[in-house]
């Protein structure tokens, strides 16, 4: 999948729906009229998706940590959709730290119970944290572990007392912990030496105990190994196992299985063809290895989330680096019942996307939660959902707007409006292409596509109304028949317009009759802005363009210039938000009077001043 880039949205806005799609054709009535679809849940900041189940009534729920839609630097979240990927709701727990909802599970009475970590701030770290909240999200109760080390929640399970078993990890070892229906810590049990352990999965067995898997430095062969702990009831240590060779291997899914042995997925350094492979372990109700099988292509492999399908095999969900179009791409194994390989899917952008949970559906398809880059800033919530072939169906769409560039234009000129089209579909398709932006409308009719084919549809120049400074909104659409997959039919791209003629009068004006640089327009700005100054006289000028650390970053003149007023327009291009500064040098014959801030030696005038870029 290409070209998911896309602005970034206003703070606290759920904006991108990348594809959906309800396919009804000659299928087993099980699998009729599957949902297929993929979707960036997209904020200004980072936020990761660490879990997701569906609900009883075919939604679906993400638990994950958000920068974006809280009041905090990381807080807790919990979006609610409905089975077509539909936001209904996000809720936000947190209070200022770096809070994260890691794991989350629809209990007997369809609430939620999630954990994770809570920054319980005053020099005392992170404490595991439990939070149940009513069907909408509302939070009813919360507890907290205050150990007074560093504890952290991976994974949450409703036991068969209606309380919670977690398991994870903390400072001195793996963590496991025992509360009651209400929060109530009953136990908390650490496995583990002087070394570091970390448990990211812990289950309740069919005896009453519990198994939780994760990684230990303490024991085994290699610099971490596979770490498997059985426990009874109170969790008290029955045995223990370590499966790895002499690099890194780590746990980061158990289930136990229907003849009371278990199966692990994570990832391994000392096994299988690349730098580093997903590795599934199937081992006896003793914990001794049966079988093992990686997965994966010659680079890097991570294995996360590990599930059983209807159909007595496994399915495990990651991330490659090995596949895939992008950096890291999400990354999908169905297996038989032995780990023999059925199928492997990837998707993503071209930048970088992650795979976190998976969990196979009611209509035997797969559900997927994790992360995703678009090209804009930082990480997004990504929910995929596929049929049962780990296949997401798409047909017509935008897949990029990429003209006009930069993403700041000015009044009274005129730009090319281009976008690039995309047919997913396994058939030839025909359609047409509508393109608006304030009072500009144009249409491009009745291209033909083939299957997997793009094509870069271009319109009719746009001139840009002579308004004040104001932003558009640049959409553009594919229409077609029979369209089966809307919510990739429109891209949006902001478009910020600048009218450098219109500065109030009062502000810093260039006159001809001093050196004088005035403050760039807009500032801050996104992409593009004007900086302008006067000659009194024909000069040698130079304009440059430094980061806050004084790295030149940019020359912008660099040559003799007339008397009079210049402008000249700076695009930040790849460069980062933040503060940067333009500084003007001329060599001037005679003298001129000087202002504030300004500097003259051996007859050189110089003026600096600070500008903000916004991503």
């Amino acid at each position: 999948m290409k070209g998911l880039g896309t602005m970034k949205s206003a703070r606290h806005r759920i904006c991108l729906s990348i594809c959906v799609m309800i396919t009804a054709t000659v299928l087993p009535s099980t699998l009729l009229a599957q949902i297929t679809f993929e979707r960036a849940i997209e904020g200004d900041f980072d936020d990761y998706g660490f879990s997701v189940q569906q609900t009883l009534e075919g939604g679906y729920v993400l638990a994950g940590q958000t920068e974006s839609f809280g009041g905090a630097w990381m807080d807790a979240c919990l979006i609610k959709t409905d089975s077509v990927g539909e936001t209904l709701w996000v809720r936000i727990y947190g209070d200022g730290g770096w809070d994260r909802a890691h794991s989350v599970q629809q209990t007997s009475d369809s609430s939620f119970i999630i954990t994770g970590w809570k920054d319980i701030g005053g020099g005392w770290g992170l404490d595991i944290w439990l939070i149940k909240t009513d069907p909408s999200g509302d939070t009813l109760w919360t507890g907290i572990s205050e150990v007074g080390n560093d504890d952290w929640g991976f994974s949450v399970q409703e036991t068969e007392d209606n309380g919670y078993i977690i398991g994870g990890g903390g400072a001195g070892g793996m963590r496991l912990a025992k509360t009651d229906s209400v929060g109530t810590f009953d136990w908390i049990r650490v496995y583990g030496d002087v070394a570091s352990e970390e448990g990211n999965c812990a289950q309740q067995t069919s005896d009453g105990g519990y198994v939780i898997v994760g990684w230990t430095e303490s024991f085994g062969a290699g610099a971490e190994d596979v770490y498997l702990v059985r426990t009874d009831s109170v969790g008290d240590t029955v045995w223990t196992r370590t499966y790895g060779g002499t690099e890194c291997e780590r746990g980061y899914s158990v289930l136990q299985t229907s003849d009371g042995g278990y199966i692990v997925a994570g990832w391994t350094e000392s096994f299988g063809t690349g730098s580093l492979d997903v590795w599934l372990i199937r081992t006896d109700s003793l914990g001794d290895t049966l079988w093992a099988r990686t997965y994966g292509g010659t680079g890097l492999d991570y294995g996360r989330s590990l599930r059983a399908t209807d159909d007595g095999g496994y399915i495990i969900a990651g991330y490659t680096w090995s596949f895939g179009a992008g950096r890291f791409d999400a990354y999908l194994v169905k297996t038989d019942s032995l780990g023999n390989t059925l199928w492997d899917r990837t998707y993503g952008s071209p930048w970088q996307d992650y795979a976190y949970s998976v969990q196979q559906t009611s209509d035997n398809g797969y559900i997927i939660a994790g992360s995703t880059v678009l090209g804009g800033g930082g990480d997004d919530f990504y929910l995929i959902k596929t049929d049962e072939n780990g296949l997401v169906d798409r047909d017509m769409g935008v897949v990029s707007i990429d003209y006009p560039i930069p993403d700041t234009v000015f009044s009274d000129s005129t730009y090319p409006v281009v976008a690039t089209v995309h047919n997913y579909r396994p058939t030839f398709v025909s359609f047409w292409v509508k393109a608006t932006v304030g009072g500009y409308v144009d249409s491009v009719h009745e291209y033909g596509l083939r299957p997997d084919e793009s094509l870069q549809v271009g319109f009719a120049d746009w001139t840009v109304p002579s308004d004040d400074s104001t932003a558009y909104i640049l959409s553009v659409c594919t229409y077609q028949a029979d369209d089966v997959d809307s919510t990739n039919d429109c891209m949006q791209k902001t478009i910020f317009a600048y009218n450098p003629i219109g500065v109030e009068e009062g502000h810093d004006r260039p006159s001809v009759l001093d050196f004088r640089l005035v403050q760039n327009e807009p500032n801050p700005f996104h992409n593009l802005t004007v900086i302008s100054y006067s000659l009194p006289a024909a000069t040698e000028v130079t304009l440059e363009v430094y980061d806050i650390t004084g790295r030149l970053v940019e020359t912008l003149v660099n040559q003799s210039q007339q008397a009079g007023i210049h402008e000249v327009r700076w695009n930040s291009k790849d460069n980062p938000g933040g503060v940067y500064f333009y500084r003007l040098k001329a060599c001037p014959e005679r003298s001129a009077e000087l202002g504030e801030g300004q500097s003259r030696r051996a007859g050189e005038f110089s003026d600096t001043k600070k500008m903000v870029v916004v991503e």
